[in-house]
């Protein structure tokens, strides 16, 4: 199967069983889904990929994917993914970004 540069992959390239989630970062029923994705990836860390892509359909989506977006960049991916969606509820007008990069590490310099 073939990935895009957005794509955020997890998991070996050739698992016998890929799943690919359209996700937005503002939709309820993805964030439920994700402790269930990431339970699949825990198990099967060897049979299982899963490739997450964006589907920006809420208000707010496309803050937060340009938000883990650079997280990705940053090698932050992951720790931005779970502030972003403890923040989930409150998406839209009232997103609060930069509370999200500081929770995930988001512009710390490195050493």
């Amino acid at each position: 199967m073939g990935t895009s540069a957005q794509d955020k992959c997890f998991g070996p390239q050739d698992a016998p069983v890929t799943i690919v989630e359209f996700f937005d970062p503002a939709c309820e029923a993805c964030r439920a889904m994700h402790p269930v994705l990431a339970e699949i990836r825990e198990r099967y860390p060897e049979q299982v990929r899963i490739v997450m892509r964006y589907a920006t359909f809420h208000d707010g989506s496309d803050i937060a994917v340009r938000i883990l977006e650079t997280a990705r960049l940053q090698g932050l991916f992951e720790p931005v993914l779970e502030a972003l969606l403890g923040y989930a509820t409150t998406l839209g007008r009232s997103f609060r970004c930069k509370a999200i990069c500081r929770l995930g590490g988001c512009g710390k310099r490195r050493p």
